[in-house]
C-alpha cells in the first residue's frame, strides 16, 4: 500500500507503525466469529463493534410442488400440523427480515422411535440458514461457554443422555427461559472475555414419548408452559413416508428439494387469527396427553404422591411442616412400603423437588423460619376431589 517502514517522522514512527496504530484504535472489533441471524461484515450492536465472519445460506423460496414434504408433516403431527407451520413462519419471517427478531418458543416434539423426529429436526436446519449447534451441555448448567450455541440459527436438542434430576430440570427451564424470550445473550467463549449481543436462535427438541424420556423436560409452570410448545409425533410419520421411496437416500434428497417450495408456502400462509398471540406470533400449545404424562411422571409429583399417601392420608394431618430432611426420611420410609427404594437418586432431591413445588405455588410453600439454618416447608393435604 505505499507505507514503508524505513521512513521515521518526528516521533520516531515509520509510516507503516502510524497507519498500523490508527488500524487499531478506528476498525478493531469487540468481538469476531459467527453469529445466529447475521451475515457476513461490520455491525454496531450495544456499543459494541461487531465482525461476523460467516453468515448463514439462507434459500430463496419459490413456488413449486412441495407434496412430499407437506405429507410428511401431515404423517408425523396430524391436525397438530398448523403449529408447527405457524412456529416456522413466525422463524423464517423473522430470520429474513433482520433485527430486531421476533422472539419464538421451544419447540419440543415427543414420539416413538420410528416417528421420524430427528428428521423433522434435520430439515428445519437448512430452513434457518444451515447452521446447528447443540446447546444441552449449556443449558442444563454444564458448562458456561456458549459462543458455539449462538453461533448457529438451529439449537438442536435430543433426550440422549439427558438428566431427569429435578435440579437439572429446573437450570434447564431456566436456561429455555433465557434463549427464547430474552433477546439480548451475554456470549462468552472459551478462552475469551464474555460479552452482550442481540443473535437470532430458535431451539427444537425431540424426545420419546416414554415416561423416563418425558421426565427430563423442564417442569411446566407458570414461567416455563408459555415459552416450550409439546407437539406429539404420531407412531407411523417415518414409516409413511419412507413407503414412496425405495431407500432412505433418495427419501430425504426429494424431501431436501423441495424446501424452496415449502418455504414459499409457509411465508404465503396466514396464521389463523385464534392462534395468534401477540408476544410469540403463535399461541403456545401443549399436547394433552403428553402434557399429562409430563405431569405425572415428575420428581416432584411423586414426591407429592408418597407425601398424599404416607403422610397426609386422611387418618393423617391437614398439613405437614419440616425440614426437607426430616421429610425425606418420612419418604424413605413409605418408599420402603411401596417397593420404590430409588426414588432418591441422589442426596438433594428431596430439597429440589420441594424447591420446585415452592415455585409453583400450589401446595407446597417455604416457611419465613428456619431450622438450624435449613428451610422450613409447609406441605398442605390436598382438596377432596
Amino acid at each position: 500500500q505505499g507505507y514503508y517502514y524505513d521512513i521515521k517522522d518526528s516521533n520516531g514512527l515509520s509510516a507503516l507503525e502510524v497507519e498500523i496504530l490508527c488500524i487499531t484504535r478506528k476498525n478493531s472489533v469487540h468481538f469476531a466469529g459467527p453469529l445466529g441471524g447475521y451475515g457476513v461484515g461490520a455491525y454496531s450492536m450495544l456499543t459494541n463493534r461487531v465482525l461476523v465472519t460467516r453468515g448463514p445460506v439462507l434459500i430463496e423460496p419459490k413456488r413449486g410442488n412441495c407434496e412430499n414434504l407437506t405429507r410428511f408433516y401431515t404423517d408425523i403431527f396430524g391436525p397438530q400440523r398448523v403449529y408447527f407451520y405457524a412456529w416456522l413462519k413466525v422463524a423464517v419471517e423473522s430470520l429474513r427480515a433482520g433485527p430486531p427478531w421476533a422472539v419464538g418458543q421451544l419447540l419440543a416434539v415427543a414420539g416413538p422411535p420410528s416417528a421420524g423426529k430427528s428428521v423433522f429436526q434435520t430439515l428445519i436446519t437448512p430452513m434457518l440458514g444451515g447452521r446447528v449447534s447443540n446447546p444441552y451441555e449449556y443449558l442444563k448448567g454444564g458448562t458456561n461457554f456458549n459462543e458455539e450455541v449462538y453461533g448457529a440459527e438451529h439449537g438442536h436438542l435430543g433426550d440422549e443422555h439427558a438428566d431427569p434430576s429435578p435440579r437439572t430440570r429446573r437450570n434447564l427451564g431456566a436456561a429455555i427461559k433465557k434463549l427464547v424470550a430474552e433477546p439480548i445473550a451475554y456470549i462468552h467463549g472459551k478462552g475469551k472475555g464474555g460479552i452482550t449481543l442481540i443473535p437470532f436462535l430458535r431451539l427444537t427438541m425431540s424426545l420419546n414419548d416414554n415416561p423416563q424420556s418425558l421426565a427430563v423436560l423442564p417442569s411446566f409452570d407458570s414461567d416455563v408452559a408459555g415459552k416450550i410448545m409439546l407437539l406429539r409425533a404420531l407412531n407411523d410419520g417415518l414409516a409413511a413416508v419412507l413407503k414412496r421411496f425405495r431407500k432412505w437416500h433418495t427419501c430425504e434428497k426429494a424431501l431436501m428439494s423441495e424446501v424452496p417450495a415449502f418455504l414459499w408456502k409457509i411465508l404465503n400462509w396466514n396464521i389463523p387469527a385464534d392462534m395468534r398471540d401477540q408476544r410469540w406470533g403463535v399461541k403456545s400449545y401443549h399436547d394433552p396427553k403428553l402434557i399429562e404424562l409430563v405431569y405425572r411422571m415428575s420428581e416432584e409429583e411423586r414426591l407429592l404422591e408418597l407425601v398424599d399417601s404416607y403422610v397426609l392420608n386422611d387418618l393423617g394431618p391437614v398439613e405437614w411442616r419440616g425440614t426437607a430432611f426430616e421429610l425425606e426420611r418420612l419418604v424413605k420410609e413409605a418408599a420402603i412400603k411401596t417397593g420404590n427404594l430409588n426414588f432418591f437418586s441422589h442426596k438433594q432431591v428431596c430439597s429440589d423437588c420441594l424447591t420446585a413445588l415452592a415455585a409453583q405455588k400450589n401446595r407446597v410453600k417455604v416457611m419465613p423460619v428456619k431450622f438450624h439454618n435449613r428451610n422450613v416447608y409447609e406441605i398442605i393435604r390436598p382438596k377432596p376431589g
